[in-house]
Order: structure tokens, then C-alpha cells, then sequence
């Protein structure tokens, strides 16, 4: 059995739904605008594809270090420290 990954939540909830899929979560948001980040990045030569899957998996990597130090935060009452 897997583990279920901790995503945030839906970053736009319906306050009226009752489906936790219904929307982007925030595991997703962050990801995109880590890979966002890193394309905006690029000069004029796009990397080849496996570069981008490496881009995508580190992306999520970053993202779930994003979610962590959050939920550390929350735990203490404040920011997350080390």
C-alpha cells in the first residue's frame, strides 16, 4: 500500500463541496511555480526531455519541502525552524 503524500488541501476550495478533488491542490500550485520558475530561467535553449522530467521531479521534491516546513510552522505556533 502506498503512502499518502500530504498535498495542502485544494488551493481553491468550494466552501459547498464535499469533493477534497475539486481543484488544483497545493502540492500542484507550488510544483508549477517552482517549474515556472525554473523555465523562466532559460536563456534560449530548452533543455532535452530528460532534463524536464528531472525539472518536474524536483519540482514536487521542493513543493513537499514547501508543505513540510508549513506544517512545522503550524505545530509551533509560528514559522518553521530546524
Amino acid at each position: 500500500m502506498s503512502q499518502r503524500i500530504e498535498d495542502g488541501g485544494p488551493v481553491h476550495p468550494i466552501p459547498y463541496g464535499h469533493d477534497r478533488n475539486s481543484g488544483i491542490t497545493l502540492r500542484d500550485y507550488l510544483a508549477a511555480q517552482v517549474v515556472g520558475a525554473v523555465i523562466a530561467s532559460f536563456d534560449k535553449h530548452m533543455p532535452n526531455a530528460a532534463s524536464i522530467e528531472n525539472f518536474a521531479v524536483h519540482s514536487y521534491r521542493i513543493a513537499d519541502a514547501m508543505l513540510s516546513a508549513r506544517q512545522r510552522g503550524a505545530q509551533t505556533g509560528g514559522e518553521a525552524h530546524e
